[in-house]
This record gives C-alpha cells, sequence and structure tokens, in this order.
C-alpha cells in the first residue's frame, strides 16, 4: 500500500512542471493573499490528482489542487510508520521504518513509466488515471485488509499476554 500511495505522489510531484508547461499555465503569474508567483513556483510548496488534470489549466486552480495532492500524498509518512508501531510495538521500529523506506524507493522507480506514459499517449490523462486508481486500490486495501488483518494481530498478541 505505501508503494501504491507514494507512487502516485511522486509521479504527481515529479511531474508538475512538464503538466504546467503543457497546460500553458508554467510561467503564468498567481496572486494569492498579495504575493504573486508563477503558478508552478506556488504549487511546488502546497497541496486532487483528477481535479488537477480536469481543472488544472486554470492557474489559481492548479496551485490549490497540486496542495491538495501534496497534502493528501504525505499523510503516508505518518500513518505507515504509527501504524507499525502501534502494531508491532517499539521493539522493531527500526527495522520497519526501513521496510517503508524500502517501499519509497521501489515507488520511486516507477516515477520515469509517468514519462513514458505520457509520451505514448500524448496526454497527462492515462498517468492521472492510474494514480488514481493505485490511490483507490490502496485506500480499500487499508479498509478491507489491512484493518482486518491488524484488528487479529492484535487480538492474538493480547491472548499470549
Amino acid at each position: 500500500m505505501f508503494v501504491m500511495v507514494a507512487a502516485g505522489g511522486l509521479m504527481a510531484t515529479a511531474q508538475l512542471a512538464p503538466i504546467a508547461k503543457d497546460f500553458k499555465i508554467i510561467d503564468v503569474p498567481v496572486d494569492i493573499m498579495g504575493l504573486v508567483l508563477p503558478a508552478l513556483t506556488f504549487a511546488l510548496e502546497s497541496v486532487g490528482i483528477l481535479a488537477l488534470y480536469h481543472y488544472g489549466h486554470n492557474p489559481i486552480l492548479f496551485v490549490v489542487l497540486t496542495g491538495l495532492v501534496f497534502f493528501a500524498w504525505g499523510e503516508i509518512y505518518s500513518l505507515f510508520p504509527s501504524t507499525c508501531a502501534d502494531t508491532f510495538g517499539g521493539k522493531y521500529a527500526a527495522s520497519n521504518a526501513g521496510m517503508l523506506y524500502t517501499a519509497k524507493g521501489t515507488a520511486s522507480l516507477l516515477v520515469p513509466l509517468s514519462s513514458v506514459l505520457a509520451a505514448a499517449t500524448g496526454s497527462w490523462q492515462a498517468v492521472v488515471i492510474a494514480a488514481s486508481v493505485v490511490n483507490a486500490v490502496a485506500a480499500l486495501m487499508a479498509w478491507f485488509v489491512l484493518r482486518p488483518m491488524r484488528r487479529r494481530h492484535i487480538e492474538r498478541s493480547r491472548e499470549l499476554l
């Protein structure tokens, strides 16, 4: 699940400049609360994937929606380590964190595929849909796989005490 969410987030964030260029808004100035910067500059420090594709042609929405992408993607760096620690305890926290960051590295290997897919289709649509589907699958896995598995693990741990 970590690889899936990280891959979608890394694809979206790594490709922001080419997306902004294709949307022809890379150098369009955006004024938010008196601060005026190019759309891409605002977005690289901010926060949904499908909404970005559909509405990102508007420079202000590009900034807001990329901010939402960053916001939604970044939770994996707090939720996954805390879930591991809550489930398996602190004894193996370093090993578990190492596995999670190995998953991030694995996800980063998928990022170049987004460029290949965009070049092959001539559009970002396939990349956006793939990232959205992968994130939806990860969310469903969290609910229907991780949650019951974690519940069983915790119940077995309590029985052993």
